[in-house]
C-alpha cells in the first residue's frame, strides 16, 4: 500500500526550509502587527468618516481586509509554532501549513497597497494618480521577479547555504577485488 503523497514525510533540503520558515514566524508576526495597524491608521482619515464615493468605500474595504488578514495571518503562525513545537520530523501537508502566515501576510500587504492607491487616485489627479500606480505596480512586479529567482535559486543544489552540505552522504562503496590492490 502506497503513502500518499501529502502525508510523506519531507526530504532533507524541504525540512531545512519548513524549519526555517517557522524560524521567521516572531518576525512574520511584527511585520503582520505593523501592517494591520498601518491599515487602521489610514481608516482614521477624514476621509473615511462617512465615505463619500465607491472608490473611497473600496479602499475602506481593502484596508479592512489587510488588517483583518494581518490578525489571522498572527493568529495562524501563533497556533503553529504551537503544533510544531519540538517536532523533528515533518510532512507536505506540515510545510503547507508553514506557509500559511505568509500567504496571509502577502495578501494583507497587497490589500495595503491596493487601498492605499485608490484612497490616492480619489484625493489626487489622474495623472498623479498614474504616475504613482505605475511606480507601484513596476515595483510589485520586480518583487515578483525577486521571488521567483529566489525559488530558481533555492531549488538548486547548494541554494540553501551551508546547512545543506550537512546532508548525511552515502558511504564510499566498498573495493572489489585483493585487500592488496585497495
Amino acid at each position: 500500500m502506497a503513502i500518499p503523497a501529502v502525508t510523506q514525510v519531507l526530504g532533507h533540503r524541504s525540512h531545512i526550509v519548513f524549519f526555517r520558515v517557522l524560524r521567521f514566524y516572531k518576525t512574520f508576526n511584527i511585520v503582520s502587527a505593523l501592517i494591520a495597524g498601518l491599515s487602521l491608521s489610514v481608516l482614521t482619515f477624514v476621509e473615511f468618516h462617512p465615505t463619500t464615493s465607491a472608490q473611497l468605500r473600496t479602499a475602506e474595504g481593502l484596508l479592512v481586509s489587510s488588517a483583518s488578514t494581518s490578525v489571522i495571518s498572527i493568529m495562524l503562525a501563533t497556533m503553529l509554532l504551537f503544533r510544531f513545537e519540538g517536532h523533528e520530523k515533518a510532512t507536505r501537508v506540515d510545510l503547507t501549513l508553514a506557509y500559511m502566515p505568509l500567504v496571509f501576510l502577502d495578501w494583507s500587504i497587497l490589500s495595503l497597497v491596493v487601498g492605499l492607491l485608490l484612497w490616492y487616485g480619489e484625493k489626487n489627479d489622474l495623472w498623479r494618480t498614474t504616475i504613482v500606480g505605475a511606480h507601484t505596480a513596476a515595483m510589485l512586479v520586480f518583487a515578483l521577479g525577486v521571488a521567483v529567482w529566489m525559488y530558481r535559486t533555492m531549488s538548486r543544489i547548494g541554494g540553501l547555504g551551508k546547512v545543506e552540505g550537512t546532508i548525511p552522504k552515502a558511504p564510499p562503496p566498498k573495493p572489489v577485488g585483493n585487500r592488496d590492490t585497495w
